[in-house]
């Protein structure tokens, strides 16, 4: 890869959403340096955003969900046709169908790549069968295929190397894709009421019935702690919350749903603590990123990518996954601490992110990388990123 020419650099997607709201820091800082940004995603409301950051904007015939072929088929030649014609510098592909088509046709073109590995979603909790040896199968592509391989937590590497998916050792750990610590400020409200937010994709694997029981047996004990959601509603996922359980519960006065939001920065504000009960295959939760790093108390499910984000008692709390009595009992605990207590849980948790999650270190990592053309090692005071994992500090 050359090392200072102004590069063509991409980043393959299946929503311009997930490259707005998750890489947006990273391709402004190497559009800042001179490089040019390509994003080649499905066109979505945040597409003209990308454009409007002088992106360069290609629409993709991607569907993340079709399990037809021919989708696939006709993805992968259109990726051989853009590669040829843009003989990008540098691709980062992001989500298995972009891994695997994406890697499988830049290295027929020629070009250097790099797979992110950004969560095992629902492959965890997959039943055996030929679609999840389907996943694996071209999983196993991916990692043969791409140049570089990045996971999100260990606990991801650990999956692929015991179902023998990886190539090579030659992989990453990169520490979350990153906060910004500038835009999420630390809490300074002292609101002396006490609530609980669940915000996210309203999924069953994402917790949220979870977090609907939990709220209603301990709205037995104290019934004016307050319940918020925020998210949307996926009517052509099935695995979705049914929209009438959330206006039963919510004309019984357990929790107030507010729909979807641009900006959970405000609810996040209001809230006492932030929940996520997930046994999905989290890469790490940014919801709880943002929540830690405004200095809000978090509870979550001992599951991959949000028990890295949580230190048991020191800036939350962890629960068993899929156990309502677990969650009930964490939001229990938390409820009877004292304020001050919690705002020192709070103040954990903005350290916490500060010093393992900024996204200034997620920037930093990119650019080495497309640099020097080598694994990165970034050192930061006790902590090490190396090829092959990365441990946090407290």
């Amino acid at each position: 890869m050359m090392r200072s020419e102004k590069l063509k650099i991409s980043l393959v997607a299946n929503t311009s959403w997930s490259i707005y709201n998750f890489r947006l820091e990273v391709a402004q800082h190497l559009r800042d340096l001179g490089h040019a940004i390509y994003v080649i995603a499905p066109r979505d409301k945040h597409s003209e955003k990308l454009i409007a950051e002088n992106f360069t904007f290609i629409e993709a015939p991607i569907k993340p969900y079709s399990i037809n072929p021919i989708d696939d088929i006709i993805y992968f030649f259109f990726l051989m046709k853009i590669y040829r014609q843009y003989q990008f510098d540098h691709v980062f592909h992001y989500t298995i169908k972009s891994n695997v088509y994406g890697s499988i046709a830049a290295k027929i073109r020629g070009l250097s790549s790099t797979a992110v590995i950004t969560g095992l979603g629902r492959l965890l909790n997959m039943e055996n069968g030929w679609k999840k040896h389907l996943v694996h199968s071209l999983y196993r592509l991916a990692c043969k295929n791409t140049d570089h391989l990045w996971f999100l937590n260990k606990e991801d590497v650990q999956y692929f190397e015991k179902k023998k998916l990886l190539s090579s050792s030659n992989y990453f750990v990169l520490p979350s894709e990153g906060v910004n610590l500038k835009l999420y400020k630390q809490n300074a409200d002292t609101n002396s009421d006490i609530s609980f937010l669940f915000a996210g994709r309203l999924l069953k694997e994402k917790g949220i019935y979870i977090f609907l029981e939990a709220a209603e047996k301990v709205k037995q004990y104290y019934p004016e702690i307050g319940f918020d959601i925020v998210g949307f509603i996926d009517t052509k996922d099935d695995d979705s919350v049914e929209q009438s359980q959330l206006i039963d519960f919510q004309s019984r006065g357990i929790v107030q749903f507010h729909g979807d939001t641009e900006d959970i920065k405000p609810y996040i504000s209001l809230c006492s603590c932030v929940v996520l009960p997930s046994s999905y295959g989290e890469g790490v939760s940014r919801i709880l990123l943002e929540a830690a790093a405004m200095s809000t108390p978090i509870i979550a499910s001992s599951n991959r990518g949000c028990a890295e984000v949580v230190v048991d008692g020191y800036n939350g709390f962890l629960c068993e996954q899929k156990n309502v009595d677990s969650l009930v009992d964490q939001m229990l605990a938390f409820i009877t601490l004292d304020s001050e207590a919690r705002y020192i849980m709070g103040e954990n948790g903005r350290k916490r992110v500060e010093k393992n999650y900024s996204v200034i270190r997620v920037i930093d990592i990119y650019v080495r990388h497309l640099t020097l053309e080598k694994p990165v090692q970034v050192k930061n005071q006790n902590t090490t990123f190396s090829p092959q994992g990365c441990q946090f500090e407290k």
